[in-house]
């Protein structure tokens, strides 16, 4: 996947992270798996003020160099991130627009992530959902194949009607224009 994009797209960083589930969040862990995704190592003893500048600073170094302001970030089994993950993963975003770096996520998972959208939009988390769950895509799996005829396995989740995967794509949106969205106002152009 980012192979392909890389080649498509040469100035554009991207990156794939790997969403584990610790027994607690903890912001160290979650900026320290950040920066091993952007091949920069953390310091196990780095405070979290001192992991969130890195980070940002690594990706304006490496937009930089590559002469592209954008980073797009894969988070895969994105289904395991929690509500305060959504909120450090909103400063790092705040941060990097402050640097002119825009920050593009697409979250892959389980099902779990749409039931996770659901529940923030009823707890009124619209600055974690304009950001992160713009649209959702739903993967179903082979829908054709040389082997969906011999494999049970590509039959059964064809005939499924739940997705195997789902992305949620986010998109670059200014808090002045998520403001205009409340009060009925076209966003326009920004």
């Amino acid at each position: 996947m980012l192979t392909n994009l890389n080649a498509k797209r040469p100035k554009l960083s991207a990156y794939k992270v790997r969403c584990m589930r610790p027994q607690a969040p903890s912001e160290n862990t979650f900026f320290a798996g950040l920066l091993t995704a952007v091949r920069h190592p953390a310091e196990p003893a780095a405070s979290k003020a001192s992991l969130r500048t890195r980070i940002v600073q690594k990706l304006r170094q490496v937009t930089g160099t590559l002469g592209d302001n954008k980073v797009v970030i894969f988070i895969d089994e994105a289904q395991h991130l929690r509500e305060i993950e959504y909120e450090w993963l909103r400063d790092l975003h705040d941060d990097l627009e402050n640097n002119d770096v825009r920050l593009f996520t697409f979250r892959i998972g389980q099902h779990q992530l749409l039931a996770q959208k659901a529940a923030l939009q009823a707890q009124d988390k619209e600055q974690i959902v304009a950001r992160f769950m713009i649209e959702e895509l739903a993967f179903k799996g082979l829908a054709s194949s040389p082997w969906s005829s011999r494999s049970s396995c590509a039959r059964t989740r064809r005939a499924s009607s739940i997705p195997t995967r789902v992305c949620c794509r986010s998109t670059y949106l200014p808090s002045r224009c998520l403001r205009r969205r409340r009060s009925g106002a076209s966003t326009g152009n920004f």
